[in-house]
Parts: C-alpha cells; sequence; structure tokens
C-alpha cells in the first residue's frame, strides 16, 4: 500500500477517534489533497523533470514525444522559470 495512503488513513482514523466530526474529517482530506496538487504544481512549473520520472503515468508517452523533437526533459526550454530567468539576463 502507497506509503502517503496509509498515513493519511492512519491519522483519519487518531482524529475520528478524537472525536472530529465527519464533516471535519472531510474538510481536512479535502485541503490536504489540494496541498498535495499545489505542491505537484510548483514542482512541474519550477522544472518539469522534477515531477516526471519512470513512476509517473505518462512517461513513455512524453519520453517518446522528446524523442521525436530530439530534445530532452531536462532542456532549459522545457522549464518555465529558467526560459523567463534567461530571457531577463539576456535582454536586461
Amino acid at each position: 500500500m502507497n506509503k502517503k495512503l496509509c498515513h493519511t488513513t492512519d491519522s483519519v482514523i487518531v482524529l475520528t477517534l478524537c472525536g472530529v466530526s465527519t464533516g471535519q474529517l472531510v474538510m481536512i482530506i479535502s485541503n490536504f489533497v489540494v496541498m498535495q496538487a499545489l505542491q505537484y504544481l510548483h514542482k512541474l512549473c519550477s522544472h518539469p523533470a522534477l515531477v516526471i520520472t519512470p513512476h509517473h503515468p505518462q512517461y513513455e508517452s512524453i519520453m517518446a514525444s522528446l524523442q521525436r523533437t530530439s530534445t530532452s526533459l531536462r532542456d532549459i526550454q522545457h522549464a518555465p522559470k529558467l526560459v523567463a530567468l534567461q530571457y531577463v539576463l539576456i535582454f536586461i
């Protein structure tokens, strides 16, 4: 079982035993999922290589697309923050 899922499940049991209501529990879990999504987007915007690993569900198709365009996942053009920084350093 996924470690994060185990940890979340354990936390749910503890919160339930501590008297947290179902509504509060749903809100806590929702906030946790939102935070995970925001962390994922932050990593993706920093550089896709931080999230595109061999375990990623679309890894094979992404790598095939990169190969067709003769680029690498680590190329600067795939990192929006680095491209913006490069622009600032060169043109300003």
